[in-house]
């Protein structure tokens, strides 16, 4: 019974560990995922309480990593984070489960004999206590990086934490496995001083590494700000030159309409109605076109559609919009050119690499405080994915359009959906309107 008391704390904080830093990218009820395996990890628990399994042999470790791997595949299944991410993270967890493990054992052989005698009770009583000050650091100066933290960003970076498992599993080995343990009291010092130094190298790479990594991530996020930004100045400035071209198409035609309408009443006063409609017809075809497209009532996404309608017309590209967008939304309009921008910019890359009908529809409804959009377009029917990630096919990783997109989805509570539909890519995305929300 005393190995089972052991065996399910030891379990326990493995687990509470790793959906710690999970909990936060979970598909389903963080409350239902904690409590089914809360459970499942109690019933896994009564192993231990089978009569060929010894604490002192390596049956015990055997029950160890097959109860890691099962948390592993749940925990993955019901998260929806990139595979190197999660690895990251799972690699990390069982790092410092087996850390907690190690400064117990140290802590027993030097400081607290009862520990070493093998005391079931004080190594529970420490795990609980080491477990709770672990989630504090981790709550307080890890995962305010790892949040930032994309996939992509992270890469192979997961062997890190799983190297430094391996040495510590190694170290541990040569301690419980191979008769070390004996005569362990009887070592000098330095195997305490290597110990100590492989865990200080540890939290210093952590902190580097994770650091490094926010930093990437908050670069590769101010990249596409400035994209969308130097995109938005670049339409204003379109925008403004047409404008000015209109004005003085605008100032001419008024000059010259005094004389224009002395040459029409001369006309009349001599009753020559046959040249008066001549002239008419002339001066009707010389006016400037009107040229101005409104899509909707909001400036920022009307310049944007006009940015972006224009683009597609050159590349023959069939474009129809529908847009039901008041000025005034309660969404900033710099998440409305993220949104729509990104979205349309990603259909018209994907009309590029197709031929024959090419097309994209952009409708959006405005009811009540939420805000329905949606773009679908036209393409080869080929998608490259990494679980639920879209990855992009300039860069590699989830495309930073997508990635941007849904980040906006998340800062007004809600949600952004892409899907195939044969050769038609739907994006939907809904946003709920917040009052005060500046423009």
């Amino acid at each position: 019974m005393e190995m089972f008391l052991y065996g399910i704390v030891n379990y326990y904080s493995l687990f509470f560990l790793t959906f710690f830093l999970l909990r936060n990218n979970l598909t389903r009820s963080a409350v239902r995922v904690l409590l089914v395996w809360l459970a499942f990890t109690a019933g896994f628990s009564l192993l231990l309480l089978a009569p060929w399994l010894n604490y002192y042999r390596f049956h015990y470790l055997y029950v160890f990593y097959l109860y890691f791997l099962l948390t592993f595949l749940y925990l993955r299944k019901n998260t929806r984070i990139g595979m190197q991410k999660f690895l990251f993270i799972s690699f990390t967890a069982i790092h410092f489960h087996d850390f907690q493990s190690m400064i117990l054992f140290f802590a027993g052989s030097s400081i607290f004999t009862v520990l070493s005698e093998g005391s079931v009770l004080v190594n529970t009583l420490g795990k609980i206590i080491l477990s709770t000050v672990l989630i504090f650091v981790l709550h307080r100066f890890f995962e305010p990086f790892l949040k930032q933290i994309k996939s992509r960003d992270i890469k192979a970076l997961w062997v890190v934490p799983l190297l430094f498992y391996s040495i510590e599993t190694l170290f541990s080995f040569s301690i419980f496995f191979i008769g070390a343990e004996e005569s362990f009291q009887n070592l000098s010092h330095w195997i305490y001083m290597v110990f100590i130094s492989i865990a200080v190298i540890a939290f210093l790479v952590y902190g580097l590494l994770v650091r490094t990594l926010a930093g990437i991530a908050k670069n590769t996020q101010m990249e596409s700000e400035i994209t969308v930004t130097n995109r938005q100045l670049e339409m204003q400035k379109k925008f403004y030159e047409g404008m000015q071209t209109n004005i003085a198409e605008t100032k001419t035609a008024r000059h010259d309409l005094r004389h224009h309408l002395s040459l029409v009443q001369s006309y009349i006063d001599k009753g020559e109605t046959a040249k008066l409609k001549s002239y008419v017809n002339e001066y009707t075809n010389t006016l400037p076109a009107d040229i101005e497209i409104i899509f909707c009532e909001n400036f920022a996404v009307n310049s944007i559609i006009r940015y972006y309608t224009e683009i597609a017309k050159n590349e023959d590209i069939h474009i129809d919009v529908s847009l039901e967008l008041p000025e005034t939304t309660g969404i900033s309009d710099a998440d409305l050119c993220i949104v729509f921008g990104n979205c349309i910019e990603n259909a018209i890359e994907a009309c590029r690499r197709i031929s024959g009908d090419k097309f994209i529809r952009i409708v959006s409804k405005f009811t009540g405080k939420m805000l329905a959009i949606t773009v679908d377009n036209s393409f080869d029917g080929e998608l490259n994915k990494d679980g639920e990630i879209f990855v992009s096919q300039k860069r590699g990783g989830e495309g930073l359009g997508i990635s941007s997109v849904r980040a906006v989805a998340r800062k007004y509570n809600e949600a952004a959906r892409f899907e195939a539909k044969g050769n038609v890519f739907c994006a939907s995305i809904m946003l709920r309107a917040q009052p005060g929300m500046p423009a």
